[in-house]
């Protein structure tokens, strides 16, 4: 039995494609033609966890860790706000300053309907156990917990510290594969293999692995 994490950006990929867009295709009045593209964009992410969930893999273990259920609903606002921004008719060159993004926040009735249709995708997600949750690893558990989560910080200067959090988490639940599409930690998957013998995929890669 092989071990695997999914990364929290594959995990707001399929709550956006799945459960979010359709509510902020008719909320907004757009195309199906965005929602296709949409959906096209993030479908690597949506087809790994729908073939977990729907094929019933039992021969594998598929976890997300407590530290990504958190950051999950941050990634889902940078999504919903970049819709908005899209929506509002802001140019891509200025999404990056914050005094022409400030402004751009939810309605309250848009959170809460945002947060029900999250809450949809986590019954779905956990559902039957086909995928756990894992504690986040922290100081206190493990005796070279710095040791790991320093090296991580210290040699790749491009992890973000929830990344070096994930990462170390992951190695210390000894994982046999992190899924992500983040192009920065997957750069490191030789590195990782070397040092920790944990691989660092795509999602296209975990559904050829788990088919055999």
């Amino acid at each position: 039995m092989k071990s695997f994490i999914i990364d929290t950006n594959v995990v707001v990929h399929w709550l956006m494609s799945e459960k979010i867009i359709n509510y902020l295709i008719e909320e907004f009045n757009l195309t199906d033609e965005f929602r296709n593209v949409y959906r096209r964009r993030y479908e690597q992410s949506t087809n790994l966890i729908n073939n977990i969930l729907d094929s019933g893999v039992d021969n594998h273990n598929f976890n997300i860790t407590e530290l990504s259920t958190a950051e999950i609903f941050s990634g889902i606002r940078d999504e919903v706000r970049s819709i908005i921004l899209f929506v509002k008719g802001i140019p891509i060159s200025r999404w990056m300053y914050k005094r022409v993004t400030k402004d751009v926040r939810f309605e309250e009735e848009l959170s809460r309907e945002i947060y029900e249709l999250t809450m949809e995708g986590f019954d779905l997600l956990l559902a039957e156990g086909k995928i756990g949750i894992l504690p986040t690893i922290s100081p206190s558990d493990v005796p070279d917990y710095y040791e790991v989560y320093s090296s991580l910080i210290f040699l790749n200067p491009e992890l973000t510290t929830q990344d070096a959090i994930l990462l170390t988490t992951s190695i210390f639940h000894n994982t046999d594969y992190f899924m992500t599409m983040d192009r920065e930690l997957i750069k490191l998957g030789k590195r990782l293999k070397e040092a920790y013998n944990m691989h660092v995929i795509k999602p296209q890669r975990a559904i050829q692995i788990i088919r055999g």
